[in-house]
């Protein structure tokens, strides 16, 4: 277990949380009181792993943007400078969602095959399937952290966030959080990481937050 991740859990209600892009924010009138967040602190649980995988290398960049393909078994490059597509890339499963290292080699996809609960490792410039990474229960998508050491992966059928070393390629823990996890966003600032988790079952956002060095932040309730 990397003990850099050792987070603290907030919740916050929403009338009706779904997936894809998210953004958070708390409005007050002037002179009211913010009302209180529940805050639970919550310690990964280990997960079976074996060996060490081999770590990510530098390699040329590919400047595109990727798009996972579900229905098409591929990934895209898009040029994010014209908009245009570069090449479609066809990865032999539903590619649920992407994400993809900052040298712009390995792109991390989510396997959406039925229980296939893995997340493939992709090289852009070999072109291959370099690994594949057990994961928790119909993983539906995946964001890393902005110096491209962590990868997180809610897992809807098993209520729980799953953490990715990147470099080394494998699932280090969970994390559990509210019912139905489908996708989450990531927010890097100098105070530390703080994960957002849409959980749907709930109708709430599941607020993971880290310490600069990975170590549980102090809870600010707010």
């Amino acid at each position: 277990m990397d003990n850099r991740f050792r987070p603290v859990l907030r919740r916050l209600g929403f009338p009706s949380a779904i997936g894809l892009a998210l953004t958070v924010a708390v409005a007050c009138a002037p002179g009211s009181q913010i009302p209180p967040v529940q805050i639970t602190v919550l310690s990964p649980t280990p997960a079976t792993t074996t060996g060490v995988g081999t770590p990510v290398a530098g390699a040329q960049a590919v400047p595109a943007v990727l798009t996972a393909n579900a229905s098409g078994n591929s990934i895209s490059l898009v040029d994010p400078s014209t908009r245009t597509v570069l090449e479609t890339i066809n990865v032999g499963f539903p590619a649920q969602a992407v994400a993809l290292t900052p040298d712009g080699r390995y792109a991390f996809i989510v396997n959406g095959a039925p229980g296939a609960n893995t997340v493939v490792v992709y090289d852009l410039i070999t072109r291959s399937r370099v690994a594949d990474i057990a994961v928790g229960s119909n993983p539906s998508s995946i964001a890393m952290t902005s110096d491209g050491r962590t990868a997180f992966v809610p897992n809807s059928g098993s209520s729980n966030v799953s953490i990715i070393d990147v470099g080394l390629r494998t699932a280090t823990g969970t994390i559990p959080v509210g019912p139905r996890p489908v996708d989450l966003t990531v927010q890097t600032l100098p105070s530390g990481t703080t994960v957002y988790v849409v959980d749907q079952g709930a109708n709430q956002v599941s607020a993971i937050k880290f310490g600069p060095s990975g170590t549980a932040a102090p809870a600010t309730g707010s």
